[in-house]
């Protein structure tokens, strides 16, 4: 499979709602960063959102 069609896969598998799958963003492998959920949406990959809204981590950069 070329990297372009993987892409295009990608793409196509988080815009279906029935895979129940998502991310933020998709990094190609040129560094193009494709931004797939809004930044305050919860993506699928993030989990309980309620968890997340608790984390330790929440709002720190570099970590």
């Amino acid at each position: 499979m070329s990297h372009e069609s993987s892409l295009q896969a990608a793409i196509a598998r988080f815009q279906d709602p029935e895979e129940q799958v998502s991310a933020h963003y998709i990094v190609a492998r040129d560094g193009t960063c494709i931004q797939m959920v809004l930044e305050d949406h919860t993506a699928w990959h993030a989990g309980d959102r309620g968890m997340n809204e608790s984390s330790f981590y929440r709002n720190r950069t570099r970590c």
